[in-house]
């Protein structure tokens, strides 16, 4: 029975290398799924049918949330029922389109992609940080490219033009803040004085 399995028996059996996730990745779908072992455990088994790609895990806390939102809106109401690739495929298309319109599904999606950039969550804003960096160094373009994800649908310099974002990074750390139900985003950058709204208008005072 699922109810008497515990997180040491799936560890042991799924866990570690050569096994069909690593600890890593054990860590994040604990994470997506909210600690709920059925559910790590029914993901697991997937992961090893080949229907969901390991690198593709933090795309599910979304998935989840979508489903715990809008269930009546899902063909199958019990996740345990949906175990071949088709019925993953219906499920994942479903919450895609229950979400379509919506800022949410784009900001779970990056709060996986970019989590290691992720710091917090501030009065219901998700904070994320961009270190200060030299752009122009090898293996940093990582960093651009969260700029311009994180900063979509903005009018920020930082999120599309390269030669102002190299100017503001060697600078100081940019700060993100994404509300997950509205979309809203702001961004601050305290070596520059400015905190600007998506249209790029300053909201703070000019003696900040």
């Amino acid at each position: 029975m699922l109810s008497e399995i515990n997180v040491d028996d799936i560890k042991k059996k799924f866990v570690g290398r050569g096994k069909v996730v690593d600890d890593n990745q054990f860590s994040d779908i604990m994470k997506v799924t909210g600690n709920k072992l059925a559910l790590a455990l029914w993901m697991i088994k997937r992961i090893e049918d080949g229907f969901i790609l390991p690198e593709d895990i933090y795309k599910w806390e979304k998935y989840f949330y979508t489903f715990k939102r809008k269930k009546q809106k899902f063909p199958i109401k019990d996740l345990n029922q949906i175990k071949t690739e088709d019925e993953i495929d219906d499920f994942v298309n479903k919450a895609i389109e229950l979400d379509a319109d919506s800022d949410l599904a784009i900001s779970y999606e990056l709060l996986g992609k970019y989590k290691d950039l992720h710091i917090g969550k501030v009065n219901g804003y998700e904070v994320f940080k961009i270190p200060q960096n030299d752009p122009d160094k090898e293996g940093e373009e990582f960093y651009f490219k969260a700029s311009c994800e994180l900063g979509e649908k903005t009018q920020w310099c930082t999120a599309g033009g390269r030669n102002m974002y190299n100017r503001y990074i060697k600078q100081g750390p940019l700060y993100i803040f994404i509300d997950p139900k509205t979309g809203d985003k702001y961004q601050f950058h305290y070596e520059s004085n400015q905190y600007m709204d998506s249209n790029d208008r300053s909201v703070l005072s000019r003696n900040f």
